[in-house]
């Protein structure tokens, strides 16, 4: 038996002038050359033959290769190819989902090669985002390792989705602002801080349901105010305007709306017939409804300081609670000589005073979008009907958000609840509702 010789590394210059380096071996029984582009990946293929064996270090480079058949991706590598083919998005939404895998799985996984992760790397991962980032985060960041993991498996790279059926943390929850449903008199709490010439778009985001993106975004040709329809046999007017378009960001521009749900008609109430008109006095038919005092379209970063931040504030803290000098509620709120602390959000602004005749919260505006659908409820209007108003794509997301508002089903199932009540030996005393059981 002959005398094992140690892998060396040596230089081939090649006829172009390159110089790449060459590592002979013997595998299987036969003598091979593997060839390197550097002097420092050949040593680290000799090194790793002297530790694993040939056989090893050979399978090993093989799964490095990508001209080799048994070429497995590392798992950052295969997120470029997903988001690279992915169709019917823009470069923003790739972008989006680049950077969101940065700041969530790729450090801890994104070296790993995509055959190796194992159910319990994705566990650890997510147990240990649990707390440092939403729930919300944490569940997008995980379908989109499970959406890179689904196209490893179309590719042949592994035969399962180690990602699937992980269950999601829901620490956090607590701390993930409330959906605010405002009640009439709510809504005219706020109604009356908001200066005049922001009450167009506000009637039209509590009167329509509209996403900020879809109501800013709306032309004047998108209006029709002379449109109608038969109704057991009587022509009835029906004014009403289409969402075509939105908002994107970064860079802002005009887009497609965010489903294809969320292409509709949306039928105007008679109180925004004359916001309609007076929108669309003196307007092209591409001009916007909703404009600056420079005739641009309204952004959402100026609206929300100047006119909607300073009126939730001004409507949740009354006179007597508002600090002398406070400049929260006008449209300078950084200026504020008292509330200078700043969180991850910017300024810490103040809390609601809780007295009577004021806002017992600061809504958002996407709550507008809430308010309109549980008006639409306490009317009795079918949920099927809101989804299609509000452009849900599907039925259970307007189920998830807005099925607790349903007055029929909830008094319906509370005399359930007493009917059943009433075949057990529970009894309820009227007097005092106290709960006992005979005796």
């Amino acid at each position: 038996m002959g005398r094992h010789v140690a892998p060396v590394a040596r230089p081939y210059k090649l006829k172009n002038g390159k110089t790449t380096w060459r590592v002979r071996i013997r595998t299987q029984g036969r003598q091979t050359t593997e060839t390197f582009d550097s002097e420092a990946a050949a040593k680290a293929f000799c090194h790793q033959i002297l530790e694993l064996g040939v056989d090893r270090a050979v399978e090993l480079r093989n799964r490095r290769d990508e001209s080799s058949p048994d070429y497995m991706p590392l798992l950052h590598e295969l997120l470029d190819t997903h988001v690279r083919d992915l169709t019917a998005v823009e470069d923003r939404t790739r972008a989006d989902y680049l950077a969101l895998a940065r700041r969530s799985w790729l450090p801890a996984l994104g070296s790993m090669r995509v055959d190796e992760i194992e159910r319990r790397d994705v566990a650890k991962w997510v147990n240990d985002s649990a707390g440092r980032y939403s729930p919300k985060t944490i569940r997008n960041a995980h379908a989109l390792l499970s959406a890179v993991l689904n196209t490893a498996m179309i590719h042949g790279h592994v035969t399962a989705n180690k990602a699937r059926g992980t269950r999601i943390p829901r620490t956090g929850e607590e701390k993930i602002e409330d959906i605010h449903f405002l009640t009439h008199a709510e809504f005219d709490l706020l109604w009356a801080e908001i200066p005049e010439h922001g009450r167009d778009l506000t009637a039209w985001l509590f009167g329509t349901g509209m996403r900020w993106s879809e109501a800013t975004a709306q032309q004047r040709r998108d209006v029709d105010l002379d449109a109608g329809m038969m109704v057991d046999g009587v022509w009835t007017s029906a004014p009403h305007t289409k969402i075509a378009r939105s908002w994107k960001q970064k860079p802002r521009r005009l887009g497609p709306p965010k489903t294809k749900a969320s292409r509709r008609t949306v039928l105007l109430p008679e109180e925004l017939v004359p916001v309609a008109e007076r929108c669309m006095k003196g307007i092209g038919t591409d001009g916007h409804l909703f404009r600056t005092s420079t005739g641009q379209a309204v952004t959402h970063s100026n609206w929300f300081n100047r006119i909607w931040k300073p009126a939730t504030i001004r409507a949740s803290i009354c006179g007597k609670h508002m600090l002398e000098g406070c400049r929260c509620g006008t449209t300078r709120p950084g200026d504020c000589p008292h509330h200078t602390d700043r969180d991850e959000r910017g300024q810490v602004l103040p809390e609601p005073c809780g007295c009577p005749g004021t806002l017992p919260f600061r809504p958002r505006i996407h709550d507008a979008r809430h308010t309109h659908a549980s008006w639409l409820i306490a009317q009795g209007v079918r949920l099927e009907v809101i989804q299609e108003r509000l452009g849900h794509e599907g039925y259970l997301t307007t189920r998830r958000i807005y099925g607790h508002l349903m007055p029929n089903a909830q008094l319906e199932a509370s005399v359930a609840a007493s009917l059943a009540f009433q075949a057990t030996r529970l009894q309820i005393q009227s007097t005092g509702g106290a709960a006992q059981l005979e005796k």
